[in-house]
């Protein structure tokens, strides 16, 4: 029997924040992943579905990520070069 190394529920509800004038939905992701205690819990507000939003959201993250990654590898090429200028300068 193959064991499933996570489960992932989504849930969908209205809810209002005390600043807020209406109603809003909410849409909850839950991931219960093999071996952790506790499960992996995120809120996103929209008017979308449930699996639409939280696929959305987390391409959205991915490319952040990528951009985050990339400016980091610049930063460490300008960091390498910089070093091998200064030590050719001596």
């Amino acid at each position: 029997m193959r064991v499933s190394t996570w489960v992932v529920r989504y849930k969908g509800f209205l809810y209002q924040a005390a600043s807020w004038k209406t109603a809003r939905r909410v849409v909850a992701k839950v991931e219960f992943h093999f071996g952790e205690l506790f499960p992996r819990v995120g809120f996103i507000v929209t008017n979308l579905d449930s699996r639409v939003v939280v696929r959305f959201y987390n391409k959205r993250g991915t490319a952040k990520q990528w951009i985050k990654e990339g400016k980091q590898a610049v930063k460490m090429t300008r960091l390498r070069s910089s070093r091998s200028t200064a030590a050719g300068a001596r």
